[in-house]
């Protein structure tokens, strides 16, 4: 099962936190600030033990967060999307695959169908062919300038140009 991640989608989420952030901090420096005026609650002697400094000091640094956040979604509401590469890559393929015939084809389909890229092995299984016969049929379409092996270890990845 694949997952589509649209950056644009988190970028509103990223947004929403941050106006989230915002108003939380809002609220509860206000009510920290109302608080300590309420109570009296230490002395504003020195700026470094004030109740009220630090409780802004605190507010700031949050506000500062939200800022950042809001930035990066915005940022990525305008990012632009990986898909639309792949699915003009898609259609190359489509053209590429319309031109072939036979096994040749039946091989081009069965890669192009996993995004592009399959192990050599697991082509050979989902295409019921053997491996020499796989290998030849690779060999052709490499030679024609459509695919590329990849030495993976043990075995071959198999990816479209």
């Amino acid at each position: 099962m694949k997952i589509h991640f649209n950056v644009r989608y988190f970028g509103i989420v990223i947004i929403l936190t941050s106006i989230t952030t915002a108003f939380t901090t809002f609220n509860l420096s206000n009510d920290m600030l109302s608080l300590v005026d309420e109570v009296g609650v230490g002395s504003c002697s020195s700026v470094g033990t004030c109740p009220h400094v630090l409780v802004l000091n605190y507010s700031y640094i949050f506000y500062a967060i939200s800022l950042l956040l809001l930035v990066i979604g915005i940022l990525m509401l305008f990012f632009e999307e990986q898909p639309k590469i792949v699915e003009t890559k898609k259609r190359d393929w489509d053209k590429k695959s319309n031109e072939l015939k036979g096994d040749e084809k039946t091989i081009y389909d069965i890669i192009k169908n996993s995004d592009g890229i399959i192990y050599q092995s697991k082509l050979t299984e989902n295409s019921g062919m053997t491996k020499v016969k796989v290998s030849r049929i690779l060999d052709s379409l490499e030679t024609k300038n459509l695919l590329e092996r990849r030495r993976r270890g043990m075995s071959n990845t198999v990816v479209l140009k």
